[in-house]
């Protein structure tokens, strides 16, 4: 991606997707993830909503660089959300209603 200079925005978009996919279990990666947000707003602003439009892709920023070094680095295991409330009943012979 930070080779390339344009860019559908459709395919940018499919690219931050990614991005946010890895970020469960990438520490501080969604800091990572706003610059390219913004980007992809603002180019799809600037297309009047247009996904099949092309956009300039920040190959300057450095967040392509912390994805670059950090992803495969830097990463936790996925824990299961206690939960914090349980629900239970029983089934009516009536239904829904007396």
């Amino acid at each position: 991606m930070k080779s390339k200079q344009h860019i559908v925005i459709r395919e940018f978009v499919r690219f931050f997707g990614s991005l946010g996919a890895c970020c469960p279990t990438s520490p501080y990666s969604w800091v990572y993830t706003k610059i390219f947000e913004r980007e992809k707003i603002l180019a799809l602003q600037a297309a009047n909503g247009s996904y099949d439009a092309t956009m300039i892709v920040p190959t300057n920023h450095p967040d392509f660089d912390w994805w670059r070094d950090n992803v495969t680095h830097k990463s936790m295991h996925l824990h299961p959300l206690p939960t914090g409330l349980e629900i239970a009943s029983d089934v009516s012979l009536f239904g829904w209603g007396p």
